[in-house]
């Protein structure tokens, strides 16, 4: 299980890294590891009345639309704390020798892999058992589509301006609490092993 790789680097005793911290993220918040690495600035947080959101901006995802996240208050701890550690740099996951952004997760994963005994794992598994879980809690697909900032059919974009804020804080929230029960070692009955 994805996450349960988490857990493994989370308990190891061993201090946490950027990109420890940068997997957590993309955990609690379904997206892609290329945007949390490469492209996330503090500037792209935003705080509202409704929450803080990660706001992707259109040239830096796959299908060219600016992408709103909501942050669970599991992804936003891991990110606040992280904030003493990036310094001045402008990188919310900030490389730790020189102050420029961290670069690619998947680097990391080679040791994730090790700890956890997963073969296979990828920082995209991380993704595909968001959907898993979501879907099986009951979280409607189109939710689970917006919140991963897949392309609808070009008809249904045409007809559906819908943002999904409140659906997709939903999501993150739950989706915060049963990530938070695996890093914390919980057994859960709908948590489905990949490898």
């Amino acid at each position: 299980m994805a996450v349960g790789a988490l857990r493994v680097a989370h308990s190891d005793g061993k201090p946490a890294t950027h990109s420890d911290d940068g997997r957590k993220v993309a955990a609690f918040t379904s997206e892609q590891a290329a945007a949390l690495d490469r492209n996330t600035h503090w500037r792209d947080l935003e705080r509202d009345s409704r929450g803080t959101w990660w706001n992707i901006p259109a040239e830096l995802t796959k299908t060219n639309r600016a992408h709103r996240v909501p942050l669970s208050p599991q992804a936003l701890a891991v990110i606040e704390a992280l904030r003493p550690l990036s310094g001045t740099t402008e990188w919310v996951l900030a490389s730790r020798a020189d102050g420029k952004r961290l670069t690619w997760l998947s680097h990391s994963s080679a040791r994730l892999r090790e700890w956890s005994g997963l073969a296979h794992f990828t920082p995209h598994d991380l993704r595909r058992t968001a959907a898993t879980w979501l879907g099986r809690s009951g979280v409607r697909p189109d939710t689970i589509d917006q919140l991963l900032n897949h392309a609808a059919g070009r008809i249904t974009r045409t007809y559906n301006r819908a943002g999904y804020d409140a659906e997709k804080r939903q999501a993150v929230i739950l989706l915060g609490e049963l990530v938070e029960s695996v890093l914390a070692g919980e057994e859960r009955s709908n948590v489905v092993k990949i490898a």
